[in-house]
């Protein structure tokens, strides 16, 4: 009986360090599920609205650009139009993405109101370079664009 209660310890206390390994493990494994859900669930969906966003601000930046640029009256007027759609697909993405930021959120529901009120800023300085090429004041249309839109456009997409 003497030697087999040693190997009886010996074995009692293996096996509680086994079940401890496997439960550390299992809270391991928990916690990283419980984060690979919320990744899944919160984040790629922002990645997905944020890819989005800045492939149209881009395409849009490049159309106004392009209508800065131009003197024909004909081509501008198209890619105003092209322009106003690029809008439209931002302003239904930041609808969108305003409905997907959680009522807690504080700092999300922040970010997301900077990033409207730098939008709004970039928009005020596009519209005064358009009413100027409109009115036939290119040159200083021109100006305007590369001074305040581009450090306006800049800001915005930070």
């Amino acid at each position: 009986m003497k030697e087999t209660t040693p190997r009886f310890i010996w074995m009692v206390s293996l096996l509680v360090c086994l079940l401890c390994a496997g439960a550390f493990g299992y809270l391991i494994a928990g916690g990283a599920k419980q984060k690979a859900v919320l990744f899944q669930e919160d984040t790629l969906p922002k990645l997905a609205y944020s890819a989005r966003l800045n492939a149209l601000q881009a395409e849009g930046y490049a159309q106004l650009w392009r209508m800065i640029e131009t003197d024909d009256a004909v081509k501008r007027h198209a890619y105003a139009v092209e322009g106003h759609r690029f809008r439209e697909q931002i302003d239904a993405i930041l609808g969108a993405y305003d409905t997907a930021i959680a009522p807690g959120d504080r700092d999300g529901r922040r970010y997301f109101t900077n990033f409207v009120d730098k939008r709004q800023r970039y928009r005020e300085v596009a519209h005064q370079v358009t009413d100027l090429l409109d009115s036939g004041q290119t040159l200083t249309g021109r100006r305007l664009a590369e001074t305040d839109l581009v450090r306006a456009y800049h800001e915005y997409t930070l």
